[in-house]
C-alpha cells in the first residue's frame, strides 16, 4: 500500500448522470459512466491496485468505496471515497468487504505507516503500528501470492545493484541516496515500472 494523491474530480459524464438522476444507488450507474470513472482512477493510481500495488487494467479492476457504500450511502458518489482495486478473491477489496480500515491509501501517513521487510517481502506497520498492522491483516496484504510477487520484483531490483556500486545486500539501499533515482531512470520503459517504483520506495 502507498499514498494516493487524489487530484482529480468526478468525470463530467459521470457527474452529469449522477446530478440528472439524483440516485443513491451505486448499482444504477450505467456501464459507460462507470468505465470513464475506472479509467480516471486507473490513471490517478498509475495503473496500480490501491491496496496491493500490483499492476491492473481497467478491465480487471473494480471501483472500491473506501468507506462502505452500504453503511455510508451519502458517500457512494463522493469522488474522494473512490479508489480502484484489483479483483483478486484472496486479498484487497474482496478481503476488506465492508470493514473499515484506519490506515489506507488516502491516509496522510500511509507511506510512513506501511513498510516492507526486504528479505521476506512482508509488509508491516511502522508509524501508527497497531492500525497499520490491522489494515494489512484485513486486506490480506501478506498473502503468499503477493509476497511471491514482491519477492520477484525485489530480485529484479537486486540484479541491477552492481551497476550502481551497491552490493547485493538489499539493506544497502537505505544508505544509498542516489540509487533510487538512477535505477528508476534506467527502468522507466519497463512494463513493471510503477511496480518497481513502489518497491524501491518501500526499500529506500
Amino acid at each position: 500500500m502507498q499514498k494516493i494523491n487524489k487530484t482529480g474530480s468526478m468525470p463530467d459524464i459521470t457527474a452529469k448522470w449522477i446530478k440528472k438522476h439524483n440516485t443513491l444507488n451505486w448499482n444504477d450507474l450505467p456501464f459507460n459512466e462507470k468505465e470513464v470513472l475506472r479509467e480516471q482512477l486507473h490513471t490517478e493510481q498509475h495503473g496500480l491496485c490501491c491496496y496491493c500495488c500490483k499492476k491492473i487494467s481497467t478491465k480487471s479492476a473494480s471501483v472500491e468505496h473506501l468507506q462502505d457504500k452500504h453503511r455510508h450511502r451519502k458517500l457512494q458518489f463522493s469522488y474522494d471515497n473512490l479508489l480502484l482495486s484489483c479483483v483478486s478473491n484472496k486479498h484487497c477489496n474482496i478481503a476488506k468487504q465492508s470493514k473499515e480500515i484506519k490506515v489506507h491509501p488516502l491516509h496522510t501517513d500511509c507511506d510512513d505507516s506501511v513498510k516492507m521487510n526486504p528479505l521476506s517481502a512482508q509488509l508491516f506497520g511502522d508509524k501508527h503500528k497497531k492500525d497499520a498492522d490491522e489494515s494489512i491483516d484485513i486486506l490480506k496484504l501478506n498473502h503468499n501470492e503477493l509476497i511471491n510477487h514482491r519477492t520477484d520484483l525485489i530480485k529484479l531490483v537486486q540484479t541491477y545493484l552492481p551497476l550502481f556500486n551497491v552490493c547485493d545486500d538489499i539493506y544497502q539501499l537505505q544508505e544509498n541516496i542516489t540509487f533510487k533515482d538512477s535505477f528508476l531512470e534506467l527502468v522507466k520503459d519497463f512494463p513493471q515500472y510503477r511496480e518497481l517504483e513502489y518497491i524501491v520506495n518501500k526499500l529506500a
